[in-house]
């Protein structure tokens, strides 16, 4: 069991833990008044219901005994207490962007738009890729241009925008 080395006046401990008691050169070692050698009890932590309830601890030292248990304490929160962490939580879900849904949601905006008016978003267009199925109206940027998607299709190795214009129309500013 492990042990540490307990000051009875200051009510501190001063050393410890050690796994196989106080020992010095491999020995046991003589500890002198006001120190005390106590068996350190570690307790697990109990089960609780992080929503409803808050969990403290503390160390309990019992001279005559000689040990240093941990305690813990379950203790009801409060309504107040509750509410501020059902705020807490909902602040941080509403700071938590997914970056897939916000994609989809600037795609959405960006369909609205007609293609003379895209230019100023071009960097919120995908690139184009090969193997990529694509849908009819969709804007891609290849070679810093836009382009808008004629048909849907799936892109071909070989067959891009700049060589395949039934598939890609190149969108021209004003």
């Amino acid at each position: 069991m492990a042990t540490v080395l307990y000051n009875k006046t200051t009510k501190e401990v001063v050393a410890g833990p050690f796994r196989q008691g106080y020992l010095v050169d491999g020995k046991p070692g003589v500890i002198t008044q006001p120190f005390i050698e106590l068996d350190l009890i570690e307790t697990p932590e109990p089960d609780f219901d992080r929503k409803t309830q808050n969990l403290t601890s503390e160390w309990i030292v019992r001279i005559a005994k000689k040990t240093r248990t941990l305690t813990w304490t379950v203790i009801e929160k409060t309504m107040e207490e509750i509410e501020l962490d059902e705020e807490a939580d909902a602040e941080s879900k509403n700071n938590e962007i997914n970056p897939k849904i916000l994609r989809q949601v600037i795609q959405f905006l960006l369909d609205a738009f007609t293609d003379t008016q895209v230019f100023e978003f071009a960097a919120f267009f995908p690139y184009f890729k090969y193997n990529e199925d694509y849908r009819k109206n969709n804007r891609i940027q290849f070679k810093g241009k836009l382009y808008k998607i004629l048909k849907k299709h799936t892109s071909l190795k070989g067959e891009n925008p700049l060589n395949n214009t039934i598939n890609y129309s190149e969108i021209l500013s004003k």
